[in-house]
Parts: structure tokens; C-alpha cells; sequence
């Protein structure tokens, strides 16, 4: 996939992002089932000094939210997104609940390198929920994935969800055809460029701006597993109606 059939992907979601963002939100309140059964395996740090989490699209942040309903103890929670109107519900909501050194941060890893995008640091978890579907071009979600691993400390955690959208039926009706798209944008994407598994996806079977989504099947799964170079820890299916809609992956870095 070339830089320009990025940009344009990466446009589409800004595009949703900034005028459905609170449309999104408002579906977005609960926490994801599948996060129960990553309490078990967090790092004894947790309990003892406090956990120190980086949180790539973090989105409304949800998944600080979740952590401390769940008691978890936190000495640092840095919560990065590209979309300014989703990070100010994070404030609302983590608002007084944080300890003073967390921080919500705007970046974009599409527009610069992953490495230079992501802050930098050691935790002891990184979580990448609901993202890298929305991330273009697999030459990318490795480059992400290796930064996100290289934030991992020893013994830590990094995180990752795939959502498996394209195995479920329920999904087709919002599939959006490319040629469908390019009809009627003033910026048509050149679907030679894209990658199998791109697809472009009404919200919620409503009009409006369509999502770029990217369905991972198991070979690509494997090829970003690859490239984290930690060791895989645990892998399961999880949420939605049927109880797999993500594919969990948790990695650790040996100590």
C-alpha cells in the first residue's frame, strides 16, 4: 500500500472520528468482557506499587476507566488518540480519578513514524483495544507493533485486540463497496492499492461517514505476532453477542 492510499484511509477515519465522535461514545460506555480475564495476568507490580499503563487509542478511555472500577493500583495511565473530541470524553471521565502525573495525549502514529508518535517510556502494560482494525497498511501495524513492544518492560504486558468483523454475518449489511465510496468522493481511493481484508463500514447501519476497518485474518495475525518479538503468552476469543467478536493476543518481554 502506497503513502497516498494511507492518507486517504486514514482521512476516512478522521473524518467519522470528528463528526460522530459523540454518537460513538455514547456506545461506547461499557467495558469490553474479555478485559476481566486480563486482571489475572497483570504483573504483581499492580498490587504492590501501582501499574504503569500506556493506552494507544485510547479513545474515550474506557479502558482506565475499567481498571480502576476493577481496583487495579496505578502510578501512571498515558492515554494517547488521534481524535481531540474522543480524548476530551477521557477527561470527563477519568477527571479526579487519575494520579497527577497521567496524561491524555493527542498523536497521530498514521501521519509519523509509530516510534516517533508513541510517548516514550517503560510499562508495565501496553493495551492497543479496538485499533489496529483502523490502522492501514500492513507494513504499518508491524512498525506499530514493534513500538509498542519496545515500551514493554521486563516482565511486562502488551495487549492487543483484532476484531474479527469479517467472519460475522451480522457485519455484511454494512459493508460499504470501494466503487460505491469512489462514486461519489472528491478523493476516490485507488483500490489497487488495498490490502485484502480493507473494507470500508457504515457505523451502526446508519448513513453518514463511513469507518476504514481492516478484517486480520490468522496468517496476518501471526506475521504482527511475529513482529512484536515477545512471547506469547495468552491468546482467546472474547465480547459481542457470540463471544467472539476480538481476538485477544497477550504478549510479555521475558524479565
Amino acid at each position: 500500500m502506497d503513502h497516498e492510499t494511507q492518507r486517504l484511509l486514514g482521512e476516512i477515519n478522521r473524518r467519522f472520528y470528528t463528526l460522530r465522535a459523540a454518537d460513538f461514545s455514547a456506545t461506547r460506555s461499557y467495558p469490553w468482557p474479555g478485559w476481566e480475564r486480563l486482571i489475572p495476568e497483570l504483573p504483581e507490580r499492580a498490587i504492590d506499587r501501582g501499574l504503569r499503563v500506556l493506552d494507544v487509542g485510547c479513545g474515550n478511555g474506557r479502558f482506565g476507566r475499567f481498571l480502576l472500577d476493577r481496583e487495579v493500583a496505578l502510578e501512571t495511565y498515558v492515554g494517547i488518540d488521534s481524535s481531540p473530541a474522543l480524548l476530551e470524553y477521557a477527561r470527563e471521565s477519568l477527571a479526579g480519578l487519575l494520579p497527577e502525573e497521567c496524561q491524555l495525549i493527542l498523536a497521530d502514529f498514521l501521519t509519523s513514524e509509530p516510534d516517533a508518535a508513541l510517548p516514550f517510556g517503560h510499562f508495565e502494560l501496553v493495551g492497543a483495544f479496538g485499533l489496529l482494525h483502523h490502522v492501514p497498511g500492513h507494513a504499518v501495524r508491524r512498525a506499530l507493533l514493534r513500538a509498542m513492544a519496545r515500551r514493554v518492560t521486563p516482565g511486562g504486558l502488551l495487549v492487543c485486540t483484532f476484531w474479527r468483523f469479517g467472519s460475522i454475518e451480522r457485519f455484511e449489511p454494512r459493508v460499504i463497496g470501494w466503487e460505491d465510496y469512489n462514486r461519489d468522493s472528491s478523493d476516490p481511493v485507488d483500490t489497487s492499492q488495498l490490502e485484502e481484508g480493507d473494507h470500508l463500514l457504515a457505523f451502526g447501519g446508519s448513513e453518514g461517514p463511513p469507518r476504514y476497518c481492516h478484517h486480520h485474518d490468522d496468517a496476518e495475525i501471526a506475521s504482527l505476532l511475529d513482529a512484536s518479538e515477545l512471547d506469547v503468552r495468552l491468546r482467546f476469543d472474547a465480547d459481542g453477542r457470540g463471544g467472539n467478536l476480538n481476538h485477544y493476543t497477550v504478549m510479555q518481554r521475558s524479565a
